[in-house]
C-alpha cells in the first residue's frame, strides 16, 4: 500500500516536484509494492512501456492469486499543480486500469515474508496514448486474494511514478544535479564501524561513484569538511575501533577521490558540521561564534586541499529575512532556501534567485532534496523526477517568454543510489547527446547569470536555542578559547575550535538535552585541564629595599606544553610592576618566573598573582602573599638613633647655659624657700 506523500517534502510540484518515494509495509495487514524501473524513461512516439518492481507480504497471513496491473492516463499532465493533486493522495485519479490479457503480472501467492519480482508490457499504442507533451503518472496496482477469501478490486497495495513525453521541439532546460557530501550518521551515536562499511562498500561509496558519473558539465558539489575529518579520524584511530588496516586505508582514498573530484567540479563548501544557524543567530555570542566555524571551516577546507565558495544551508523551514541578512552580513556565497519559506515565488522564477539583504542582493537556491528510502527503486524514481521537471519547465519556456524555469535537483545526501540505473539520466546530461532537451550546467554558471528578486518570509515556528543551551554555548567557546591559547599540543587549538562548531550543528536538532549534557563535560574537562595549572608563591617576600625582584613558581601538571603568563595587584595604591614575561612550560615541570616590584613609598602591602594566557586572559586559583622591604628594619635603628641625638642635644645645651653664668660652684642641694 503507497504511504501518504509527505507533504513538506513534496514543496508542491509548484516548486520542484520534490515529494519522496512510498515506504514498504505501510499496512501490516495489507500487501506492499514498489516499482524498480521503468523504460523509457522519455516517451517519444509509440513504444511499448515495461515496468518492474517486486511485491512483498508484511502481513502475518498468505495472499493468494497476486495480479499487479499498470495503471496510467490516456493523456499526460501538463502543469505541476495539476500531477501534484495526482500524486499526493492515495484516492486521487491516476488513471485507467490496464486488464487485458497478457497486460499485467500474475505473481501468484504471497506468504507472510514472501517477496517476489514481477514485469508488466504494455505497447503504448494498444492504450492509445496521446503524443502530446507532458508528464504521465505512471501507476501499479496489487489485486489479490486475503486469508478469508476476499478480494478487494480497489487493490491493496499501490505505487507511482513519473513517465514525461517529449514528442515535439521544445526548449533546452538547464539541468544541474547538487550532491552534498556532509556527515549523516546521529551525531550522538556514532558507529565508526558502520560508517567505515559505507564508505568501503556501502551508500557513501556508492554516493560517491554516482557523483563521479555525472558529466562534469552539470555536476555540482556541497562538502562539509567535517565528513572528511571524521572519515580521516575513523581511519587514523581504526585499530581502537577494530577496523582492519585495509579498511582504514580505503576509507583514506574515499576521501581522496573526493578530493580530486571536487577539483575538477564546480564545488561549493558548506560551513563545518553544517550549522544550525537559526537558533543561535540572533544570540550575543552568535558573532564569536560564527568566527570559530569560519575558521574550523577554512583550516579544515585548505587542509584536505578543496576550495570554492561558501554556501549556507539551514533546515527546511528555517529561512526568515533575518537569518539571511546575517548570512549576507557574513559574506555567504549562496544560501540553500526551501521554496516554502519565498513569498509568491514559482517555478518559472528558477530556482536560483535573490533577495535583498541591506544594500546588497543575497544569491538563493530555492531546492528542497528529495526524501528518498529504498535504494533501487529510488534510483529509477529519481531519474523520472528529474526529467519529469525537466519537462515541465520545457513546456513553461515555450509558453512564456520570460520563464526562467529550470530543472536543479537537489540529491539527498543519505540516498543509495544505483549507479547503472543513472545511466538514462546521464546519458542525455552528456554533453556528446545534442538531440537531449536537458542543458547541463553548473550551480556556479547560475548564480552568475541574472537573477529574479524574492522576498523571504519573516517568522518561522523554528526556535532559538534554549537560554541554557546559549548560555552553556556561550561559555564552551569562551573556555575553549583560553584553552587554545595556553594549550601548545599541536591540533589542540584546531579540535577546540572543531569542538564549539559541532555544538552547534544543525544535526542535534531535538537531541537539546543530549547536546547540553556534551557540551557541559566539554566545559568540565577545559576547566579541569587549567585546574591543573597552578602559581605558587611564599606567604611572605621580603624585597633588600623599596625595589627588587623576587621569584614566583608555575607549575604545569598537564600532559601538554603549555604558554603562560601572569598579573600582579596590591592591596594598596602605589606599587609599580614591571610586566610578567610569557613563557612555555613543559609537561609535567615547573618555572620560577623572576618578577620585579617597585613599593614606592609604601613599606609592606599584600600581592595577588594570577595566572593569565598571552592574550591576558585569567584563569586558575589567585595566590596571595605579603610583599615587604627590609628597609623596615632599618627606620627602627634610625629612630632609636635620632632619640640618641636628641638626648646628647640635651645635655650640650645644660651644658653651655651653666658656662654662660660663669660659675663652677655646683648648684646647691637645699631647697629656696623665698617665695
Amino acid at each position: 500500500m503507497r504511504i501518504p506523500w509527505l507533504t513538506s517534502v513534496l514543496i508542491g510540484l509548484v516548486t520542484a516536484l520534490a515529494f519522496s518515494t512510498p515506504a514498504l509495509g505501510a499496512d501490516p495487514d495489507s500487501l506492499s509494492v514498489r516499482i524498480t524501473s521503468l523504460s523509457p524513461t522519455v516517451l517519444t512516439g509509440d513504444t511499448t512501456i515495461t515496468l518492474t518492481g517486486t511485491a512483498s507480504n508484511p502481513s502475518k497471513s498468505p495472499w493468494t492469486s497476486v495480479h499487479a496491473y499498470l495503471v496510467m492516463p490516456k493523456r499526460p499532465y501538463t502543469n505541476r499543480v495539476q500531477l501534484q493533486d495526482a500524486l499526493a493522495s492515495d484516492s486521487a485519479y491516476v488513471g485507467e486500469r490496464i486488464v487485458d490479457t497478457d497486460r499485467f503480472a500474475i505473481i501468484g501467492d504471497l506468504e507472510p515474508g514472501e517477496e517476489r519480482e514481477f514485469t508488466i508490457r504494455v505497447p503504448s499504442k494498444e492504450i492509445g496514448l496521446s503524443h502530446a507533451d507532458g508528464v504521465f503518472p505512471v501507476g501499479v496496482h496489487l489485486v489479490a486474494t486475503n486469508s478469508r477469501g476476499e478480494r478487494n478490486p480497489q487493490s491493496q497495495a499501490r505505487d507511482v511514478t513519473l513517465l514525461p513525453s517529449i514528442n515535439s521541439d521544445v526548449p533546452s532546460v538547464k539541468t544541474t544535479l547538487v550532491w552534498p557530501f556532509v556527515e549523516t550518521w546521529p551525531i550522538d551515536k556514532v558507529n565508526p564501524k558502520e560508517i567505515a562499511q559505507s564508505v568501503t562498500g556501502g551508500q557513501l561509496q556508492r554516493y560517491l561513484e554516482a557523483a563521479k558519473a555525472t558529466p562534469v558539465s552539470s555536476r555540482t558539489l556541497l562538502i562539509d569538511p567535517a565528513l572528511l575529518d571524521s572519515l580521516e579520524a575513523i581511519a587514523d584511530d581504526a585499530e581502537a575501533h577494530d577496523i582492519d588496516a585495509d579498511v582504514a586505508q580505503a576509507m583514506r582514498v574515499w576521501n581522496a577521490d573526493l578530493v580530486a573530484l571536487s577539483q575538477k567540479s564546480d564545488t561549493w563548501i558548506v560551513g563545518y558540521a553544517r550549522p544550525d544557524f537559526l537558533r543561535f543567530f540572533s544570540s550575543a555570542g552568535a558573532p564569536r561564534i560564527t568566527d570559530v566555524i569560519q575558521k574550523s571551516t577554512q583550516e579544515a577546507a585548505e587542509r584536505h586541499k578543496i576550495s570554492g565558495k561558501t554556501v549556507v544551508w539551514p533546515a527546511q523551514g528555517d529561512s526568515t529575512a533575518a537569518l539571511l541578512n546575517f548570512v549576507a552580513g557574513n559574506k555567504t556565497d549562496l544560501a540553500i532556501v526551501a521554496p516554502t519559506r519565498l513569498n509568491n515565488w514559482s517555478q518559472t522564477d528558477g530556482s536560483v534567485v535573490s533577495t535583498q539583504t541591506g544594500s546588497s542582493a543575497q544569491p538563493l537556491l530555492a531546492a528542497s532534496p528529495l526524501r528518498l528510502v529504498h535504494a533501487q527503486a529510488d534510483t529509477s524514481f529519481f531519474v523520472q523526477h528529474t526529467l519529469s521537471t525537466a519537462t515541465l519547465s520545457s513546456l513553461e519556456l515555450a509558453g512564456n517568454p520570460k520563464a526562467r524555469s529550470d530543472a536543479v535537483t537537489l540529491v539527498n545526501p543519505r540516498w543509495d543510489p544505483q549507479v547503472d540505473q543513472l545511466k538514462p539520466l546521464l546519458s542525455l546530461l552528456s554533453a556528446e547527446n545534442a538531440s537531449s532537451f536537458l542543458s547541463p550546467v553548473t550551480l556556479g554558471a547560475s548564480v552568475t547569470a541574472p537573477q529574479s528578486s524574492v522576498s523571504v518570509k519573516k517568522t518561522t515556528s523554528a526556535k532559538s536555542f534554549p537560554k541554557e543551551r546559549s548560555h552553556l554555548t556561550a561559555q564552551l567557546e569562551s573556555i575553549s578559547s583560553l584553552v587554545s591559547d595556553v594549550n601548545l599540543e599541536p591540533g589542540a587549538s584546531l579540535e577546540n575550535d572543531r569542538q564549539v562548531a559541532r555544538s552547534v550543528a544543525l544535526r542535534w536538532r531535538g537531541e537539546n538535552a543530549a547536546v547540553q549534557s556534551g557540551i557541559a563535560k566539554a566545559i568540565q574537562d577545559k576547566q579541569a585541564f587549567l585546574g591543573k595549572i597552578t602559581l605558587e608563591a611564599p606567604a611572605t617576600i621580603t624585597l633588600s629595599g623599596q625595589e627588587g625582584a623576587f621569584p614566583l613558581t608555575i607549575r604545569n601538571g598537564t600532559g601538554a606544553p603549555i604558554r603562560v603568563s601572569l598579573t600582579l595587584e596590591a592591596d594598596v595604591a602605589g606599587i609599580t610592576f614591571a610586566k610578567a614575561p610569557v613563557v612555555r612550560v613543559e609537561p609535567g615541570s615547573s618555572y620560577t618566573m623572576t618578577v620585579s616590584a617597585n613599593l614606592g613609598s609604601q613599606v609592606a602591602a599584600t600581592m595577588t598573582a594570577q595566572l593569565t594566557s598571552e592574550t591576558g586572559t585569567a584563569f586558575g586559583k589567585p595566590s596571595a602573599f605579603v610583599l615587604r622591604s627590609s628597609n623596615v628594619g632599618q627606620f627602627v635603628w634610625i629612630a632609636m638613633a635620632a632619640a640618641m641625638l636628641l638626648v646628647v642635644a640635651a645635655g650640650i645645651r645644660r651644658f653651655l647655659r651653666r658656662r654662660n653664668t660663669g660659675t663652677d660652684t655646683p648648684p646647691s642641694t637645699e631647697s629656696d624657700d623665698r617665695g
